[in-house]
């Protein structure tokens, strides 16, 4: 090789490796990654899903009112997305769980059409429901986890004072009474 060669080649690997170094240094994206399985961003999941229902209703296979019973589902979750608090491990899980109903409940209503428009809606409304009695249970076990574990605390503070009181009590139970008198 000539030396125009090698200069153009040192040049090459020099561009590659500080692309390398910035995209390694980059910071990390907005939202956390999506599970395995999914190629998709949740975000970029609710766009394609409001996209989805837009067509259904321009092509006239879904009515109004069910457009906008499945825009609100898939907008809930977007909202959850764009709220400043940040996605965890179960958030992130229950956020792609119910993407995958929207998606499931879209394909549903696409399928089908609007002749089953009402079925639809009733295991919609009953999926719905469901999600709501789960929620009430887990609401209900994490308050009887917060009463009882006020209730061992309280406990334990009441067996304190009871010993430091029994301390008291022998303290004064080993004075000679006759000390005590004037």
């Amino acid at each position: 090789m000539n030396a125009l060669t090698m200069r153009m080649l040192g040049k090459n690997v020099f561009v590659v490796s500080i692309c390398a170094a910035c995209l390694v240094a980059s910071p990390a994206p907005a939202q956390a990654p999506h599970p395995p399985g999914s190629s998709l961003s949740p975000l970029l999941r609710v766009k394609h899903q409001n996209m989805r229902i837009d067509r259904a209703l321009a092509s006239g296979r879904i009515d109004k009112k069910m457009a906008d019973d499945l825009r609100k589902s898939v907008n809930e979750v977007g909202e959850r997305l764009k709220s400043d608090k940040p996605l965890v491990g179960d958030d992130l899980a229950a956020i792609q769980d119910k993407l995958n109903a929207n998606s499931a409940r879209i394909q549903a209503v696409l399928g089908h059409g609007p002749r089953d428009s009402q079925k639809i809606m009733q295991t919609m409304k009953a999926e719905e429901k469901r999600e709501l009695r789960e929620e009430r249970q887990r609401n209900l076990e994490t308050m009887q986890k917060t009463q009882e574990d006020y209730k061992k605390e309280v406990e334990e503070m009441n067996s304190k004072a009871r010993s430091k009181n029994a301390v008291g009590q022998d303290r004064d139970s080993e004075q000679d009474p006759a000390d005590l008198a004037p």
